[in-house]
């Protein structure tokens, strides 16, 4: 796994899905592109398994362009796909990662995504500093950069095959910005669930949209990884998700388990699969 380039805190590398350019100072996706050259591969395999050439995939908190990469080579030029990060350099990465590979069917939108458009305050952060740049929350900071807020309603999709959502708490507001996208497209949404106090107006709005939902959860070490590389420098650590399927793919989620209502919650669910 060649290190192509290396510039202060970014390195570019070569992995999984293409040269990726990443914060070396970034322990949680940073840092599994540096050591496997991968991230979250688990739900990239998922989620590609519903796309195919000419798709329009949304990935709304796209982070370092991990997924937004992968997603974008299976739909191909005849696709689109529509990727939105609010952090200025984070976004900088994202679209470094897009044109390095040559995709040119992507929009990389530096925005946040929410139930009105708007704005609000992305924090100052420093990047220098070890961190999980991927979990930053927004909303209710007083200080920082004005981002725009957009709506996915807003855009008006022709269609769209999957959806996903990394937003660290604001699900709810995004799932309601799109509540006609859904409705009109009947996307597959991959929704992170791991803030028990926001998941249980998600679950909610899911299953009013007629949605089945289902637990899934991604380890941050895979033992088949880009680099071969057996050890595993993250522990036992998972990334809680919802798989949802529209009511024509419900029997795809046969081989999950199930999330039972409002209250259900990651720790419940894992204790269940025991």
């Amino acid at each position: 796994m060649r290190l192509v380039h290396e510039a202060g805190l970014v390195r570019v590398r070569e992995c999984r899905h293409g040269l990726m350019a990443y914060l070396r100072s970034d322990e949680h996706v940073g840092r599994s592109l540096d050591v496997y050259g991968e991230w979250a591969e688990a739900e990239v395999e998922l989620l590609s398994a519903f796309l195919k050439p000419g798709d329009v995939v949304v990935d709304v908190g796209a982070n370092h362009g991990t997924h937004s990469l992968a997603f974008a080579k299976k739909v191909g030029p005849s696709g689109a796909l529509l990727a939105f990060e609010p952090q200025r350099v984070v976004h900088q990465l994202l679209c470094a990662n897009l044109m390095l590979n040559g995709v040119l069917h992507a929009r990389a939108l530096h925005a946040a995504v929410g139930a009105e458009p708007g704005a609000l305050l992305v924090p100052d952060i420093d990047y220098a500093a070890t961190g999980n740049f991927g979990g930053v929350g927004l909303g209710g900071w007083q200080e920082g950069e004005s981002v725009p807020v957009l709506t996915l309603d807003g855009f008006a999709l022709p269609s769209l095959a999957v959806l996903k959502l990394d937003v660290e708490g604001m699900e709810a507001l995004v799932l309601r910005g799109a509540a006609q996208t859904v409705t009109r497209c009947q996307p597959v949404l991959y929704v992170e669930n791991n803030q028990p106090a926001g998941a249980p107006e998600v679950v909610e709005q899911l299953l009013r949209a007629d949605y089945s939902l289902h637990w899934h959860f991604s380890p941050f070490f895979r033992a088949a990884n880009f680099a071969g590389v057996r050890e595993n420098v993250f522990g036992p650590t998972v990334d809680a998700n919802m798989l949802c399927l529209p009511r024509r793919l419900a029997g795809v989620g046969a081989p999950f388990l199930s999330v039972e209502g409002p209250n259900d919650t990651a720790a419940k669910a894992l204790s269940r699969g025991r």
